[in-house]
């Protein structure tokens, strides 16, 4: 009865510390899990401000290539404007 006694004596012990031990995994899995929700977001920041970036850069190159082009066109008025006044005097 002893040897009864004190196995269940030590199997609910062990019951309690497993009970611990499962709520301390969940509470590590919870921050694991939190943890990786905030890494994976400021991937997500990072990722859209790169991609900004790149997107500014493009903005800025379209521009001057957009600049470009109107003093071409400008020049080419120019050109034209001149070429009819020599035709006609």
């Amino acid at each position: 009865m002893q040897i009864t006694i004190a196995i269940t004596v030590l199997y609910h012990q062990y019951r309690e510390w497993r009970r611990e031990k499962n709520k301390n995994a969940d509470d590590t899995i919870e921050k694991s899990i939190d943890g990786t929700k905030q890494i994976k977001r400021k991937q997500e920041a990072l990722t859209t401000e790169v991609h900004f970036q790149f997107e500014n850069a493009d903005d800025t190159k379209q521009i001057e290539d957009d600049m470009k082009q109107i003093e071409d066109d400008t020049k080419q008025i120019e050109d034209d404007t001149k070429q009819n006044y020599g035709m006609k005097t």
